[in-house]
């Protein structure tokens, strides 16, 4: 068996037992999983921006997400502090609630409405783009199987998946819903990532990867979903 694919296997083996995926290399510092979780209150359209150590996590002017249930954004190898701003389009049906959680050490939530459309949570430190940033989108579109997140189609909400992103150095172990965007901070010489329906459930799986911002990939299918990219 080549050693990619015993990687796979092992790390699929305790995906199903609940267990993180060690990391390699020297050690480096191992930061908690971060989630911002919008949940809307019926459908809602929002701009996102999230903040990690000095690093600000933003999209392009105009990027507006629609929610009609859980959406998620993670943080992958990111340091403290964390915070996260969600602010409702003006044409939004109806408000959200932001919930920031960190694995193992805390939970926050705030509310966006009409009357109070930016809901914050976490720190408000003063942040820079980052020199490099690495982002992950999963989604299960309703039709149009080549992209995630469309303004006509904002997919399917709630399909379970799991899998892995990572470099050389450090694998972080996945397990989230439809729609879902992993920013994998810190990355070195090569970047992966690998998603699959689980169960499967025979829909077709879209994956796209972003390096500054930039579309360098998009691959799709009913099973394993890979990329791969040179930094």
């Amino acid at each position: 068996m080549k050693p990619s694919a015993l990687l796979l296997c092992v790390c699929g083996l305790v995906a199903t037992m609940g267990v993180a995926c060690g990391t390699s290399g020297s050690e480096p510092t191992s930061y908690p999983e971060v989630r911002f979780r919008v949940r809307p209150n019926g459908t809602a359209k929002f701009t996102a921006e999230l903040r990690t150590n000095g690093i600000l996590h933003g999209f392009p002017t105009g990027t507006t997400f629609t929610a009609s249930s859980n959406f998620d954004f993670y943080l992958e190898g990111a340091a403290p502090p964390y915070g996260g701003t969600f602010t409702l389009a003006p044409d939004s049906p109806g408000g959200l609630d932001v919930v920031l959680t960190v694995t193992g050490e805390s939970e926050q939530t705030a509310t966006a409405d009409a009357a109070r459309p930016r809901a914050i949570v976490g720190s408000t430190a003063a942040a820079a783009p980052p020199r490099q940033e690495v982002r992950f989108h999963v989604c299960l579109p309703l039709s149009d199987f080549s992209t995630c997140f469309g303004s006509n189609d904002p997919g399917v909400f709630g399909v379970t998946f799991n899998g892995s992103v990572g470099d050389p150095f450090n694998t972080y172990l996945l397990f989230g819903t439809t729609p879902s965007i992993y920013y994998l901070e810190d990355a070195r010489d090569t970047v992966n990532g690998v998603f699959a329906i689980q169960p499967s459930t025979g829909q077709t799986l879209v994956a796209q990867l972003f390096i500054n911002g930039n579309l360098i990939q998009t691959e799709s299918g009913t099973h394993d979903v890979l990329l791969k990219e040179s930094l």
